[in-house]
């Protein structure tokens, strides 16, 4: 009897529980608890971050170098072993091919490509540290450059010491200026002879008086001194000792830096150089000389900005043969002979 007493105080027990947990759960049936780990494992990609900065302020002078760099920080724990880095800028900007990595020791650049405005440069052997890292190179903005220009990172990919892909974290993805237009329109004139008692060579520069002469000058009718922001000058050696491109770096050659004007009017203003006691004879009618004209410009930093105009090459035979195709004048033509021999 008390055996039947407990199995059906038991069969209660076990109605009521069931009845209870429908309760709690709703008709359609009891939900189960999904089971947790004690220790789970959760795979998460190692991250690096990013930042993409510049030297330059924020208004770029036409003609200035600008240096851009690319910074790789919070070095994931398996460590960054190559990556390729990928850019976009704006055709008012030339890439100087000048790539250096700093911060880490055995990198080297795989490769670069730059076309179009698309600068691609791939680098590996970084996992030599775990220190942050740096790509820097430079940038040329155009002499006459658009009012805007920009640069930024189009992708950026990285790979692990173990070759795993590494997920990337921008802080700044790009870097946008203003720019300024200061160098005015100016031209090689080339080479005139002076023919009379006192021969001469003359290289000639012309420079228009438009708006950014002005705006540098402080005006059309400027009193031109050693003290201007702006100089005009021109570079001259023979074609015999030219090595390289010819600026005012280039061993040998002579830099005339414009201290007087030879003629001016309302709309340009004409420079010269000469060469004194010219006289004819069969080595000098045929030396060939390399000349090219430049504009100087300080900025406020007080760096020199140099802007180069045409290259030209001349002989005084070459001139006087092309004078004595116009001249008339008898005493000219005898005296221009001289130089064609």
């Amino acid at each position: 009897m008390k055996k039947r007493i407990s199995l059906l105080l038991v069969f209660a027990i076990l109605v009521s529980s069931t009845i209870l947990t429908l309760t709690a759960f709703g008709a359609e049936g009891i939900i189960e608890t999904p089971k947790v780990p004690l220790n789970p494992s959760v795979t998460e990609k190692a991250k690096v971050t990013v930042e993409l900065a510049s030297d330059a302020k924020e208004t770029v002078i036409g003609g200035e170098t600008i240096v851009v760099g690319t910074e790789f920080t919070d070095i994931p724990k398996d460590r960054v072993s190559t990556a390729t880095i990928t850019y976009n800028y704006s055709d008012s900007f030339t890439f100087n091919n000048d790539v250096v990595i700093k911060g880490v020791s055995g990198a080297s650049v795989t490769n670069i490509t730059d076309n179009n405005g698309v600068l691609k440069i791939g680098v590996n052997g970084l996992s030599s540290t775990s220190s942050p890292f740096a790509l820097e190179f430079s940038f040329k903005l155009i002499d006459k450059p658009e009012e805007s220009a920009s640069i930024s990172l189009k992708s950026v990919s990285a790979k692990s010491g173990k070759d795993k892909d590494i997920v990337v974290s921008y802080r700044e993805k790009s870097v946008s200026f203003t720019t300024e237009t200061v160098v005015p329109e100016f031209s090689n004139l080339g080479a005139a002879l002076r023919i009379n008692n006192d021969p001469a060579l003359r290289f000639g520069l012309r420079v228009e008086k438009d708006a950014e002469y002005v705006k540098a000058m402080g005006g059309a009718n400027f009193s031109y001194s050693a003290d201007n922001k702006m100089q005009f000058g021109m570079l001259t050696i023979q074609k015999s000792e030219l090595i390289g491109e010819l600026t005012v770096d280039t061993n040998g050659a002579h830099n005339e830096v414009f201290k007087a004007v030879l003629a001016e009017s309302s709309s340009e203003i004409v420079f010269a150089y000469t060469i004194e006691n010219f006289a004819p004879n069969t080595t000098i009618n045929t030396t060939a000389y390399v000349i090219r004209p430049y504009v100087s410009y300080k900025t406020e930093s007080g760096d020199t900005i140099y802007y180069y105009g045409e290259v030209k090459e001349r002989t005084a035979k070459f001139i006087a043969e092309i004078e004595l195709q116009s001249e008339t004048d008898t005493k000219k033509i005898n005296l221009l002979n001289k130089f064609t021999k």
